[in-house]
């Protein structure tokens, strides 16, 4: 038996973790957009608008040899508007990712890919390591951000790797 490809594990790991995303950017209010748990912190409508558009990104790691940050306006993520505009995005997201990984060979997938800024290298890393880390991980990341929102605006928080307190035993 063949081991998996490159991008077959990447579609298998999104297929894990988009369901427990959406879920989470599901439940968000409309009427708590403005939100944010501290002065600090990002309000809420920002971080689902991260979280809808971060997936998108990865599909520039596929297109593009490298991505200069100098040369880019910043990201217009409070744009993504009330719950069904974000899960819309998110879902557009997750289905173009989706689709350039279809056809990926491994060689493609293990070719460097580097984010600048300028003449100053951030990082240069195989493509497979960013999408996991800079998509997949990030994203996971900032679930758990929107989980905490979720529970200090007494939203009850979807179960992701097993129940909540809200979801009771699985």
């Amino acid at each position: 038996m063949a081991a998996p490809s490159w991008a077959q594990l990447i579609v298998d790991e999104l297929n894990e973790e988009v369901p427990a995303t959406r879920a989470m950017l599901e439940v968000i209010p409309a009427e708590h957009l403005d939100w944010r748990p501290h002065e600090k912190s990002w309000p809420l409508s920002h971080l689902a608008g991260h979280m809808a558009n971060l997936l998108k990104w990865q599909v520039f790691v596929l297109q593009f040899d490298e991505f200069d940050l100098a040369t880019v306006p910043p990201p217009d993520t409070e744009s993504v508007g009330d719950g069904p505009r974000t899960l819309a995005i998110f879902d557009e997201n997750v289905a173009a990712l989706k689709s350039a990984l279809e056809n990926c060979p491994d060689e493609k997938l293990e070719t460097e890919w580097s984010l600048k800024h300028g003449d100053q290298v951030i990082f240069a890393r195989p493509r497979h390591a960013v999408i996991r880390s800079t998509g997949i991980r990030h994203l996971i990341h900032h679930r758990g951000q929107l989980g905490v929102y979720l529970r200090l605006l007494d939203i009850a928080v979807p179960s992701t790797y097993g129940p909540t307190a809200d979801s009771g035993p699985g």
